[in-house]
């Protein structure tokens, strides 16, 4: 298998950087305090701007068309500039998320309560789903069409794709798959995971390229066309991965809120 090794590049502020008015928006993060924010730029000089007027967020997906949040209590459907579409009541504090276009691509795991929460386009519906005959975790989700769904999922010691029917639950096919990791993510045609040398990323290329991230406690929230926000869990660090086929570009971001109030406080 091919694997090339790239350098990671660094953001080194959070204001505006270069003619910040005309700067170009590219997706919406959720950073590790909940806030919800712009962002803009291009790939490698970015531009975090000020949060939206919403709730903190537990959890947050976007598309280049509309965005998918657990806030305290429930789901919220919101276009991009943070105006509520629709929401759906919930006590589940942990949600797998994603949005691929508008907003009838939206689609919520809910693994405390065994839900696929999803939008028809006039209302959310869910459906039971009992996740345990899978025999490990799910990792990513992906709506295929009204019907039927996508699922990544991680067992012991590989990872596998798995097409579910929504309605009944029931198994259409499944796919297992070469590689394998605990963090493990897909959106479109990447597959991203954790091993010993870092964060890898098999593109549609079918390369194998990867990052120098040596933390494992990552969390994946899609923030637009092309666009992933990575987080580590402890929200000490975050990055942006910009998914372009040829060149994939791994940025960090600096200062995340969560970790400078904490350092503040000491």
């Amino acid at each position: 298998m091919i694997r090339k090794l790239l350098p990671l590049g660094l953001i080194l502020t959070t204001g505006v950087m270069w003619a910040g008015s005309f700067a170009p928006r590219i997706g919406v993060v959720r950073e590790p305090d909940g806030s919800v924010r712009p962002l803009l730029g291009l790939p490698a000089n970015l531009i975090i701007g000020e949060p939206l007027s919403i709730e903190p967020a537990l959890a947050a997906a976007f598309s280049d068309q509309a965005g998918l949040l657990l806030v305290n209590g429930r789901f919220e459907l919101i276009s991009l500039d943070g105006t509520v579409i629709s929401s759906y009541p919930t006590g589940d504090t942990t949600a797998i998320l994603d949005i691929a276009g508008g907003p009838d691509t939206a689609l919520a795991w809910l693994p405390s309560t065994g839900k696929f929460v999803r939008w028809d386009g006039h209302r959310f519906m869910d459906s039971a789903f009992d996740a345990s005959r899978l025999g490990g975790s799910i990792r990513a989700v992906r709506l295929l069409d009204s019907a039927h769904a996508e699922l990544l999922v991680a067992h012991a010691d590989t990872l596998e794709r798995v097409y579910i029917s929504i309605a009944d639950g029931s198994v259409v096919r499944s796919e297992p798959l070469p590689e394998a990791g605990e963090s493990a993510f897909q959106t479109d045609s990447f597959l991203l995971f954790h091993d010993a040398y870092g964060l890898a990323l098999r593109g549609p290329d079918g390369v194998m390229r990867t990052f120098p991230i040596p933390e494992t406690d990552l969390l994946f929230e899609k923030s637009g066309k092309h666009w992933l926000h990575i987080i580590s869990a402890s929200g000490a660090r975050q990055w942006m991965l910009h998914l372009n086929p040829r060149n994939p570009v791994l940025s960090e971001l600096p200062g995340a809120p969560v970790a400078a109030a904490a350092e503040a406080a000491k």
